[in-house]
């Protein structure tokens, strides 16, 4: 590897400012709220280890930076929410940033954001945009930062909000919504 490679100086430990080293000094456990049915991102497996791309970056973040960041996978999104704002976790691996979590969070800078899938059932037709889906009952899990935006600017898409992933393709199976979206990792 090349001595000249941006990630060449971050290979053996992260550079922080002297404010960083010594918040990081004064917390010898880091509290990191995950959910445990997130695949493949982060979940936890039939042994009961938490799996996944979140667990793999704590690991590596924990070797180079002497820490431990310790995953507490949570089953509701809201629980998790309410813990972090409670100060009952001190970090939250994947919430994306909004105004209102803001006046609870600092956040670092969206390092691996999301793409957005449509899935019909059978009877579905090919959908182009997203006014194609007026009058549609469309499932969408209700924690997620698109539901606002959607609320706001297609008030004619008819909302089926959902706790979780496996509801929303329930829900599809049982024909009572025509489609759902959620993000792409979810149908890889």
């Amino acid at each position: 590897v090349s001595q000249s490679r941006y990630f060449h100086c971050f290979r053996n430990r992260v550079p922080l400012s002297p404010e960083q080293q010594q918040w990081l000094s004064q917390h010898n456990s880091i509290r990191v709220g995950v959910m445990a049915a997130w695949h493949p991102v982060e979940f936890v497996d039939e042994d009961g280890q938490f799996k996944g791309v979140t667990q793999d970056v704590l690991q590596l973040l924990n070797r180079r930076l002497g820490t431990n960041l310790t995953p507490v996978p949570y089953q509701s999104w809201q629980e998790l929410v309410k813990d972090f704002a409670e100060a009952k976790l001190d970090v939250v691996a994947n919430m994306a940033d909004n105004p209102a979590r803001r006046e609870v969070a600092i956040f670092s800078e969206n390092f691996w954001p999301f793409q957005w899938a449509i899935v019909g059932n059978s009877q579905a037709v090919s959908i182009n945009s997203l006014q194609d889906l007026a009058g549609q009952v469309v499932a969408l899990e209700k924690d997620y930062d698109i539901v606002p935006l959607l609320q706001q600017k297609y008030p004619q898409i008819r909302l089926q909000l959902t706790d979780n992933f496996q509801e929303s393709m329930q829900l599809l199976a049982d024909g009572k919504v025509r489609y759902i979206i959620d993000s792409y990792r979810d149908w890889e």
